[in-house]
């Protein structure tokens, strides 16, 4: 951080993102029950929400007494932005343009519904987009080492496999069209797989790619 404003601005965000993450899980709580842990949205966001919550801890400490924020934390901020990254673009290329295909939504009505309904509007909206951009312009993350966009998709591998298996072993139904192995070919699968954790790298690569820029804009 390079001044006391700047930390206090992100430190605001950061709790403004948890508030959001709060309201929006206990909607989906309320609506889904438990049956919600087994959707990557609201498994990125909160799992984004408590890295919101303990990135705020540590800023506020280094507002304190100058101590600097571990470079572990650095990497799980950029994790949750690229888990979360993956959510906001999967809403806006998958899942919007799938439900606006067919005969009961219009494209329009799907983007709008997905965008902006009861706790999507954080989920699918508002928490990813916050994290994003405050990752982009606020976090002291040094984008200098390529290896570092591999832990960026963790979350996504992670996933995938535990989706994949339990859709395989009939324990899940989904919860998204593409994992519906028993309803598509044993091909379309794989391709979804590969097209899943291909994605993932791409949105880290190009967050790690723009911070590097921003960072050079900054010196």
């Amino acid at each position: 951080m390079k001044s006391k404003a700047k930390q206090i601005t992100a430190i605001c965000v950061q709790l403004a993102v948890v508030i959001m993450e709060i309201i929006a899980i206990s909607v989906s709580g309320q609506r889904q029950g438990t049956r919600m842990f087994i959707y990557f949205t609201e498994l990125s966001n909160i799992f984004g929400g408590l890295v919101c919550l303990t990135y705020a801890c540590f800023l506020i400490a280094q507002l304190k007494s100058g101590k600097a924020i571990p470079e572990y934390m650095k990497i799980l901020r950029f994790v949750s932005a690229g888990a979360l990254a993956l959510t906001f673009f999967t809403v806006i290329f998958v899942l919007a343009p799938i439900a606006g295909s067919k005969p009961d939504y219009s494209m329009k009505e799907s983007y709008i519904a997905y965008l902006t309904y009861e706790s999507m509007i954080v989920t699918h909206t508002l928490g990813p987009i916050t994290v994003i951009l405050s990752f982009l312009f606020l976090d002291d993350f040094a984008a200098d080492n390529f290896k570092k966009v591999f832990f960026g998709i963790i979350p996504t591998v992670l996933y995938v496999i535990v989706s994949v298996t339990m859709n395989v072993l009939k324990i899940w139904v989904g919860p998204y069209p593409f994992l519906h192995v028993y309803e598509q070919p044993v091909w379309a699968s794989i391709m979804w797989v590969f097209i899943m954790i291909g994605f993932s790298f791409l949105l880290c690569f190009c967050l790690w790619a723009l911070k590097k820029q921003i960072n050079k804009k900054n010196r």
